[in-house]
């Protein structure tokens, strides 16, 4: 019986003994698990901020290109109004020409009727074509100037628009 006592003695210590070698591996695991979710977290937290930082300058190059487009915008309605008020300057001048034309188409015919009949048909035939002709010319000629001031302003404004774009992503160009 002394040996069944010294047995299950010897057996409850490796019990025992497998119970503490199994608890310090469990606990050494723990530990492990417990510094690996550690670096988890301290990595998912380096990934949001460094994102947050992103995210704030993406929205600043965003800001600054809004902003310099709105210049741009407003550099262009500027040219525009400029422009128009050209425009209107021509138009006076213009019309003070047709006035004069009027009035010398005036005395040309004044002229052609104290002539004998005949005389200055063609020569007054001759100022109506050339008087019509020069309102036709002037007319396409403003058609074509606000077209072409209209396009140069558009123009200019996209170029405008491209470069400030271009410089706040790509930087200045050398």
């Amino acid at each position: 019986m002394k040996i069944l006592a010294y047995l299950l003695a010897i057996g409850g210590i490796l019990f025992l003994a497998g119970a503490v070698g199994h608890a310090a591996r469990d606990n050494s695991a723990r530990a492990e698990i417990a510094e690996l979710e550690k670096k988890h977290a301290d990595t998912l937290r380096a990934a949001a901020e460094k994102h947050a930082k992103e995210l704030q300058t993406a929205r600043e190059e965003e800001r600054l290109v809004r902003a310099e487009l709105t210049k741009v915008d407003a550099q262009a309605a500027k040219e525009n109004e400029d422009a128009k008020d050209a425009l209107r300057r021509a138009d006076d001048v213009v019309g003070r020409l047709r006035a004069r034309v009027a009035g010398l188409e005036a005395r040309v015919r004044e002229a052609g009727s104290a002539a004998p009949a005949g005389q200055c048909q063609a020569a007054e035939e001759a100022s109506r074509v050339h008087a019509e002709m020069w309102r036709r010319t002037d007319a396409f000629a403003r058609e074509l100037a606000e077209y072409a001031d209209a396009a140069g302003t558009a123009g200019t404004a996209c170029e405008r628009s491209y470069t400030a774009v271009e410089v706040n992503f790509n930087g200045p160009r050398d």
